[in-house]
């Protein structure tokens, strides 16, 4: 694998401005390329008008998704098997400082406070609080703490 796909494959880590300056050199065809590598090698698809903030980190790189038109705030933590996506063709909103454990599904339009954890195998379906950790399915407020 070339220097430049192997910097864009992992960019999760870049920062934002970093990430378009160099698919900005690349051209959209490369960027297209760059996105089916995504899907094919790591089944990670995220869609066409994301909005992702600076610093997110993808810890175990495997079937994740994100939806069309999602936000999601600086210094994200993602595990696998995630998916952030529509219900309704609305699409949810994700703070900063957020910690999204495996298997966790977050959809509609929903907005996730800073500072939040959402707990493996979560299905999270209305407004989370910030600071707060959220589990279960459908999930529920376990803790909510000012110091998080």
């Amino acid at each position: 694998m070339n220097k430049f796909l192997r910097k864009v494959i992992f960019h999760f880590t870049y920062p934002e401005r970093k990430v378009k300056k160099l698919l900005r050199k690349y051209k959209k065809k490369k960027s297209i390329l760059i996105q089916n590598k995504l899907r094919k090698k790591y089944n990670i698809l995220i869609g066409t008008n994301a909005v992702i903030g600076s610093n997110l980190s993808i810890i175990h790189p495997m079937n994740i998704v994100i939806g069309r038109d999602v936000i999601l705030g600086d210094n994200i933590t993602i595990y696998h098997n995630v998916t952030i996506g529509q219900k309704n063709n609305q699409f949810p909103t994700i703070g900063n400082n957020v910690i999204i454990y495996p298997n966790s599904v977050i959809i509609g339009n929903i907005n996730v406070g800073e500072n939040s954890i959402i707990g493996a195998g979560s299905v999270v379906t209305k407004d989370v609080p910030s600071n707060s950790i959220v589990g279960g399915n459908p999930a529920k407020i376990i803790n909510k703490n000012e110091k998080l």
